[in-house]
This record gives structure tokens, sequence and C-alpha cells, in this order.
């Protein structure tokens, strides 16, 4: 190996050596984006809704619960353990949600992270959506249609579930 080779070798050895250090990521990770435009309602029209969430791959990528209306809920030692939504309760909630995405199967869940019916089994819909995907230049790569879905959330299931690939 010559000098010059070596020198060339040494940044690659070290971002492979830092690259372990990766504490993970933070949410969906990817070249391409995603949007999607919906609403889940409580069947019946009662407002039980005090705060639901959408998750993509487990990470939070929007949440029901107006800005500002979320605060946290902490243990003995100080640690946030969770969050309360001090907005009023509604029968509806609209989803606006974009973020990152990479080619895969992914899962998408509406999580009703707290209702008033506390763990009362209730009926909420997710009326069918579209899925767009985007290359990093904003062009439309896919639209996946995806259906109205009904559960009952509250006591054994907390999420409709969705899932997807591109």
């Amino acid at each position: 190996m010559t000098i010059k080779q070596a020198f060339l070798a040494v940044p690659l050895l070290v971002a492979v050596l830092l690259g372990g250090c990766d504490p993970g990521p933070t949410g969906p990770e990817g070249p391409d984006t995603f949007t999607l435009h919906t609403t889940m309602s409580n069947v019946s029209g009662a407002a039980t809704i005090l705060d639901a969430q959408i998750l993509v791959d487990n990470f939070v990528e929007a949440e029901s619960c107006p800005a500002g209306e979320l605060t946290p809920d902490v243990d003995a030692d100080g640690n946030i353990v969770g969050y309360t939504c001090n907005a009023p309760a509604v029968s509806s909630a609209a989803f606006d949600v974009g973020g990152n995405i990479g080619p895969g199967s992914h899962r998408l869940e509406f999580f009703m992270s707290s209702q008033t019916t506390g763990g009362t089994d209730t009926r909420y819909n997710v009326m069918a959506f579209d899925v767009v995907i985007y290359d990093r230049g904003g062009k439309v790569l896919k639209t996946i249609s995806l259906p109205s879905q009904s559960a009952r959330l509250g006591g054994g299931q907390r999420s409709i579930v969705y899932s997807f690939s591109f």
C-alpha cells in the first residue's frame, strides 16, 4: 500500500468506525417522502377523541391534539412517561401528514392514545385515503389507495392498522 492509498483509506475507516455510534433513527428515513390526508371519527358522532396519533413504522408522525395543548406526564423521578391532551374531546380528527420514507414494506397505524370512554370499546372509522410517494425532486413515484376501515378501539385493540409497500 502506498502512502497515498493509506491517506485515502483513513477517512473511510474513520467513517465506518464512527457509523457504529449512531443512536438510530428518530423517525422513518429514506430518500423519498409521503403525504396522506384523512379523517378518523367516532362512528356514532359522539365527542370521545381526546388524542389520536398516526404512527408510521412505530414512529409518531401526527397528533390530533392541537399544538400547545399537550402537557408531559412525569413520574416521581421527573422522567416524562407520557403526555396528556388538555383540549376538549372531539368526534373526529383530521390528519394532514407527510414525512420521509424509503422503499419496502410499511405499517401505518391510527392509534387511539386517549378517549373519554376509557377502556370501553368505541367504534371508530378511518375514511379511505391515498398515500402518495414522491421522489427527491417532487415527482410522484406511486399512489397507494387504502380503503375505509372501522374498528372498536378501547380495551384490547387501540389501533386501526394498514400495511403498504412500494
